[in-house]
């Protein structure tokens, strides 16, 4: 939440943030909706089930984004490997959530997402027939993708970890930033856009599932540390919160 807030991806308090607990896969840790990421802290975090019962209440007396747990308890049960989840709102994303052409792999960041699904603006889910909504947005994230544009509204990034999660906003993040000024550059004519080849997409895809399925490793004489995708990246995050007194509690596998 912290680094959401620093990064300047924040949308007042509408940023909705699910985490699995590890204790029971049917429980959810959320962002108490009241709050900006500014303000939330670990204990001021609710727990609460896909039913939308409340099983711990935190430090505040605030609810939560009863539609977004909604959704994301969907999410959560339709994907085991989904273990966290982020919605965010900001100009840059909402900006390509309105294009055509949709997200282009025209650059490494952007290929580092992976597939990208997609959904059709429904207006405000929170409606009576948002339990409909919500299965077609789950329809349309599909099996493997773990980023879905919900045209003219927002993103969701689902992974298994925290890390992952902040890896993929990140790629994602600069990714429609590339695309939007190079579109500028050209005028809007995508077909002055430099394109990878399918092949290369594919075999570049193709490495990076690897990487998610097996972590990468390094050794020395003296110890193994396996990397996940996203710790090396988050742990820098982490650092520089704990370098201005945040005193986040992080354990770092950078240092001992």
């Amino acid at each position: 939440n912290r680094i959401v807030q620093n990064k300047g991806w924040s949308a007042s308090t509408f940023n909705n943030v699910t985490l699995r607990s590890y204790d029971s896969p049917d429980e959810f840790f959320t962002n108490p909706y009241g709050l900006s990421m500014a303000e939330i802290t670990a204990s001021s975090l609710l727990k609460v089930n896909s039913s939308g019962h409340v099983v711990e209440q935190g430090t505040t007396f605030c609810t939560f984004n009863k539609t977004g747990l909604k959704l994301n308890a969907k999410i959560h049960k339709a994907r085991p490997d989904v273990n966290c989840i982020l919605q965010l709102h900001t100009n840059l994303l909402v900006s390509l959530a309105t294009l055509k052409c949709g997200f282009l792999p025209i650059s490494q960041q952007a290929i580092m997402c992976g597939d990208v699904g997609y959904h059709d603006y429904e207006g405000f889910e929170a409606s009576d027939d948002d339990d409909e909504i919500c299965a077609r947005i789950v329809k349309d994230l599909g099996e493997k993708s773990k980023l879905l544009i919900l045209n003219n509204s927002s993103v969701l990034v689902c992974a298994r970890t925290v890390e992952e999660v902040w890896f993929l906003v990140n790629m994602f993040m600069n990714a429609c930033e590339i695309q939007l000024t190079s579109l500028a550059a050209v005028g809007g004519n995508e077909d002055e856009l430099i394109k990878p080849s399918d092949e290369v997409i594919e075999k570049a895809r193709t490495k990076i599932e690897a990487y998610y399925r097996d972590g990468k490793v390094q050794k020395t004489d003296s110890y193994s540390v396996v990397w996940r995708v996203g710790e090396v990246e988050f742990e820098l995050e982490m650092r520089q919160l704990d370098y201005t007194y945040h005193n986040t509690g992080y354990k770092y596998k950078t240092f001992s």
